[in-house]
């Protein structure tokens, strides 16, 4: 329903478009589930260096990943990194997520079994 077709917008009538914007406004929301992850996964990383190091310049590098994250950048490395990982490894976990979605609203409290089984199965494959 989400990935089988790529057709040139330029045939599109306004119907598609209409359709196809709703679809792809559906993937964006998704990224929020990412960049939830990859925060948890970016403060966990700079929680463990600075209890590691007395100094925080050791931890430079995880700063910046926490502040990249933090950051209303929906585009990390983190998020198309999982991104990629929902597409292919978790894609039926996704397109389900992405479906229910859809049908309710775009919230995500509406669909708990399948944000839980689309969110297992990201975390599961990091």
């Amino acid at each position: 329903f989400f990935f089988d077709q790529s057709p040139s917008t330029m045939v599109w009538s306004m119907q598609q478009v209409e359709e196809n914007y709703k679809r792809l406004e559906v993937v964006l929301q998704s990224t929020e589930l990412f960049r939830g992850i990859c925060m948890k996964q970016a403060a966990s990383e700079l929680k463990e260096c600075q209890l590691q190091n007395r100094d925080d310049g050791e931890c430079e590098k995880q700063i910046v990943a926490f502040a990249r994250e933090i950051s209303d950048e929906s585009n990390s490395p983190c998020v198309n990194g999982l991104y990629k990982v929902a597409k292919t490894v978790c894609r039926q976990p996704y397109v389900e997520f992405l479906e229910a979605l859809d049908k309710n609203n775009g919230l995500f409290r509406n669909v708990p079994d399948q944000f839980n089984a689309f969110n297992d199965c990201l975390e599961k494959n990091m």
